[in-house]
């Protein structure tokens, strides 16, 4: 198998282990999958939180096996007081399906939820559209902890396991990354020592998430580590990961999912011409990438968000490239997606961005390019050609210092 991490992996360890660690307060999640699924809802729910055991046939994937046989996992916790009175469900992480559901009551919140006698099911609690954890439903006990660590039962233990084997990786990484920046060695010697650094603990992290992959691929955890490896592989890689998997995992739309942005990544690689999409922005007009690529000047494309932290701090990078080359065979545009059109510009205006802004893109874009996370820039050829992209910071302002100066 190659290498499953390389330098940009990395990047996002932090947010990995905050994914596997998730913390159960209101500011803690920003994920907002849906949850709202189509089989029949239970709404009930008993005054004292309890939940009211209401999984239903055809909902559960990871089923072993069809069993007349009921278990019940009892799951149980605190959670933030401004949760008090509001329902929240447990779903089927893969197809977002509600299984369960129950009220917080006296910043508690306690399931009891029926599960087929030796059936593992990856889940999460959610409030409404926004996924509060993610766990796996199982027969037995457990608690979510301060941390919103699910406990107790022996599949979610391995998942939890792993969250903090990659948050002890990651303490240790920031001190000894604090311990070079410190040293006495010259600023050459302090970036080589960093980068060594960077690669161990990245190839460690990798081999962490794989090893335990590896070991429960025809369970839950498997799944539950497919997702945190998957990211960024080919459709081949992701077979030859899958090879010997259970059944379910193989046809699970998170897969399927994974493997159609890997495939969306291979038709708009480097190398590749353009692939077209039309946005019809917030103030009516229907704008096509194809009216600013393919024009004979290069083009920078930013697919950003005005909530992305990360997208605001790329900005300097762009508004120096702007500055440097714009009129000169060179235009930045930047894609505002997964976002409220009045957010974009609030935006835009805080940040006095002067290029040209295409609001309202949401995730037609993103899926015909396969980008998942951002800010993602994208570098176009003044024939359209695809020359680079998923650049940021110096390299990417190396890379348009190289392409201008041909």
């Amino acid at each position: 198998m190659k290498k499953l991490f390389n330098k940009k992996a990395f990047a996002l360890l932090l947010c990995l282990v905050l994914a596997l660690t998730a913390l159960l307060t209101v500011t803690a999640f920003a994920d907002t999958a849906p949850a709202d699924g189509t089989a029949a809802q239970t709404e009930e729910a008993v005054d004292s939180g309890v939940s009211a055991k209401a999984i239903a046939s055809g909902v559960a994937i990871g089923v072993a096996a069809a069993t007349a046989q009921v278990a019940t996992m009892n799951l149980s916790g605190s959670v933030p007081a401004e949760l008090n009175g509001k329902k929240m469900y447990i779903i089927n992480l893969d197809t977002r399906e509600r299984i369960d559901s129950a009220v917080v009551k006296n910043g508690k919140l306690v399931f009891a939820t029926e599960v087929g006698a030796g059936e593992a099911v990856p889940a999460a609690i959610a409030e409404g559209s926004k996924r509060r954890l993610s766990f796996i439903l199982e027969p037995g006990t457990a608690t979510i902890n301060d941390r919103g660590q699910v406990k107790g039962t022996r599949l979610n233990n391995i998942v939890e396991g792993v969250g903090d084997m990659l948050d002890s990786l990651t303490v240790d990484y920031k001190a000894r990354q604090k311990q070079i920046m410190q040293s006495q060695m010259s600023n050459d010697e302090k970036m080589k020592a960093a980068e060594t650094l960077y690669n161990d603990v990245a190839q460690k992290s990798g081999d962490i998430l794989v090893e335990t992959y590896k070991a429960n691929k025809t369970n839950a955890a498997g799944y539950m580590m497919f997702l945190q490896i998957a990211d960024g592989m080919t459709v081949a890689e992701m077979d030859e990961l899958l090879d010997g998997a259970v059944q379910w995992i193989k046809e699970s739309n998170a897969v399927a999912s994974y493997k159609q942005k890997a495939l969306s990544m291979e038709k708009t690689a480097p190398g590749q011409m353009f692939t077209d999409f039309s946005v019809k922005m917030s103030n009516g007009k229907t704008v096509k990438l194809s009216d600013y690529v393919g024009k004979g000047d290069y083009v920078v494309l930013d697919f950003f968000a005005s909530w992305c932290g990360p997208c605001r701090r790329e900005m300097p990078t762009l508004k120096g490239i702007y500055e440097k080359y714009n009129g000169k065979g060179l235009k930045v545009v930047g894609l505002a997606v997964w976002d409220e059109p009045a957010d974009t510009k609030k935006c835009v205006k805080e940040l006095a961005l002067p290029w040209t802004i295409i609001d309202n893109a949401q995730s037609e874009a993103t899926e015909i390019y396969g980008v998942s996370g951002i800010p993602h820039i994208i570098v176009f050829a003044p024939d359209g050609t695809i020359l680079a992209r998923d650049l940021r910071g110096n390299d990417l302002a190396a890379k348009v210092d190289e392409l201008l100066a041909k």
